[in-house]
């Protein structure tokens, strides 16, 4: 994946893509002076719950509960301490048990 800058130079952190049972994949557009991301994971009454260190700009989230709503949010490790604004909430996939036929 390219990264990419905002043209308003603002930091955007976009929808999260492979949601599992789990967890998701966060991503987030580039800020030029930053020196790595940090990515905070929110439940329904927004503690954090996770928090993820990173240079790039995505980050695959773990260790989250099926079928729970999360928000997730990105500051720029830079001199501004750039945040975007908080993505979600989104829940989780929800675990599915295989019926038993009988057999």
């Amino acid at each position: 994946q390219t990264p990419i800058t905002d043209p308003t130079g603002a930091l955007v952190a976009y929808l999260p893509t492979a949601i599992t049972t789990s967890g998701f994949t966060a991503s987030w557009s580039t800020i030029t002076d930053a020196s790595s991301y940090t990515v905070n994971v929110y439940d329904a009454n927004n503690a954090i719950v996770a928090t993820f260190n990173t240079s790039s700009t995505s980050q695959s989230v773990t260790g989250l509960s099926p079928n729970t709503p999360y928000t997730y949010q990105v500051i720029a490790n830079n001199t501004a301490n750039d945040t975007s604004a908080k993505v979600g909430p989104f829940n989780t996939l929800s675990v599915i048990n295989p019926i038993n036929c009988g057999e």
